[in-house]
């Protein structure tokens, strides 16, 4: 989180924040760098060409987020996490 954010990122934890607050922040948000499944559906307040970059484990690869940012027209990018050698 240092290095994202002297890019200007800041980090927000949705669990505890009351709903106009988190549609408040997606939808002004212009990228969104966020773990696998994590409040993905908020997505959907967001404006078209928001950039999402997704966490993902070599473990669990799914293209469910990308098939619905392509409908909402948002630019999706995901980075794949290296496998750990002690988990199979």
């Amino acid at each position: 989180m240092e290095l994202l954010g002297s890019f200007g990122f800041v980090s927000a934890c949705l669990e505890g924040l009351p709903f106009a607050e988190q549609v408040a922040l997606f939808a002004g948000a212009k990228v969104i760098i966020f773990a696998q499944g994590n409040a993905w559906t908020n997505a959907v307040f967001c404006s078209p060409k928001t950039t999402f970059c997704e966490l993902l484990s070599p473990n669990y690869i799914r293209p469910d987020y990308w098939i619905i940012s392509s409908c909402l027209k948002l630019k999706h990018f995901y980075m794949i996490g290296k496998k750990n050698p002690v988990i199979p």
